[in-house]
């Protein structure tokens, strides 16, 4: 008897806690900014979710790093924001 996540991505229903601990891209303040910049790195890293990749450009390019923005969005990509924050890099 199939369970009720057969067939779904186990990754999509469950919230990544270092993205939701983040909050929304980018953060005002130098100290609320590094602080975000540290969790979405974080969640970049450990799932690789387009969101995360996405708001941790968004962060970088607050804290002024454009040239590090890009290369987080060079893999390319469909996310909306991805391509938005790309175009701004």
């Amino acid at each position: 008897m199939p369970g009720p996540w057969r067939g779904r991505c186990y990754a999509r229903l469950v919230a990544d806690p270092f993205l939701s601990a983040a909050g929304p891209a980018p953060a005002r303040g130098r100290d609320a900014l590094l602080r975000q910049l540290a969790l979405l790195g974080v969640a970049a890293a450990t799932s690789g979710a387009p969101r995360a990749r996405a708001s941790l450009a968004a962060t970088l390019l607050a804290l002024d790093a454009p040239v590090e923005a890009g290369t987080l969005l060079a893999g390319g990509g469909t996310e909306p924001w991805a391509v938005w924050w790309g175009v701004l890099a």
